[in-house]
Parts: C-alpha cells; structure tokens; sequence
C-alpha cells in the first residue's frame, strides 16, 4: 500500500516578506559588525578614518599619485627613513612623515599636501603657539612658530606653499637645521 503524499504549504505574499526582512536584518548586521571592526585600528591610534599608515615613502607616492616633497638635506641628529608614514586620501590629500631622533624619541614631522592646497589638518596634530615671527625662504615670508606639541614638549614649525601645495616642518631642532632642510626641499629624487 501506498502512502498518500501530504499536500504542499500553500504559499503566502507575508512569507515572502518575512524572508527578505530576515535577509536585510542579517545582512544590514554583518555590515555594521564590519564598518565597526575597520574603525578600531583608527581608533585606537587616535586618527581620523580616512587616514592610514603606510609602509613607506613610495607606498605613500604610489597611493597618493604624486611625488613627495623630500628635503636634500637632512642633519644627522635625524634618522632615515620615517618611523611612520600616514597618507589622507581626498581632496587635495596628503601625507605626514614622522622621523625619530637618533638619540631616540619624536623629532621631526613633514607634512604636505598632495595637490594644491593645504595639508589635511588631520595629518597634522593639534599644537599651541607660544610665539609667532616669520622668516624668508627664498622670496616668499613664511610663518615661523614655536608650538608645544601634544607631548608637551617645544617644537618649531615652520609652513609654506611649494608649487601650490602647502608644506608643514615641525621640529625639535635648530632653526638653521629647519632653514636648510626647507630651502632643499624638492619633488625631484
């Protein structure tokens, strides 16, 4: 004897939608779980989103399309290359390089636009101006500061624009040395 088949479910419009509810809810969850897991390293180092650390100064330039404004000189108190390299897509973009002493610790910051414009202030950490003049640099009379930096100590900075892109030098040392490493400046290798 033969079993007689049960009848199929009848279908409903309301299953349809149920299904596609629990699809979104999964997928909507799995998306928030991942943009949550992409922000921890930026949070956690304290920086914007949009920027990111690369490995060096030609994964910066391959990133950025662009080559960097490097200095020709650079006094021995500082180590090459960068203990860090952050790049900021965008509009007009840029980069920061942090170098460290050769007796150890933070001692000098160059940051520069990528295209015409200003450096993303988000490549640059905040600072309070103890005292302002300005100095020659070729033609041009450009801001020089003396700022206290985030880790409390003295820094000098000094800014200005280089084929229409903005340029930041933050140091710890001479002004001279500072002088001489903006006069060299240059996008050539």
């Amino acid at each position: 004897m033969s079993a007689r088949a049960a009848p199929a479910p009848r279908w409903r419009p309301l299953d349809l939608w149920r299904t596609v509810a629990g699809l979104a809810v999964v997928l909507g969850g799995a998306a928030a779980l991942l943009a949550a897991v992409d922000a921890v390293p930026s949070w956690i180092a304290g920086e914007s989103r949009d920027v990111r650390r690369v490995a060096g100064v030609e994964e910066a330039e391959r990133r950025l399309r662009v080559r960097l404004l490097l200095p020709g000189y650079f006094p021995d108190s500082i180590a090459w290359p960068p203990s860090a390299v952050r790049i900021a897509a965008g509009d007009p973009g840029g980069a920061a390089l942090d170098f460290e002493g050769r007796r150890g610790g933070p001692h000098m910051l160059l940051a520069q636009a990528a295209r015409p414009g200003a450096v993303p202030a988000r490549l640059v950490p905040a600072a309070t101006v103890l005292d302002e003049g300005a100095t020659w640099l070729g033609g041009l009379r450009v801001p020089l500061r003396r700022i206290v930096g985030p880790d409390g100590h003295v820094w000098r900075e000094l800014v200005w624009m280089q084929k229409g892109r903005q340029v930041v030098l933050r140091s710890r040392g001479s002004v001279e040395e500072m002088m001489r490493m903006a006069r060299t400046t240059r996008d050539e290798p």
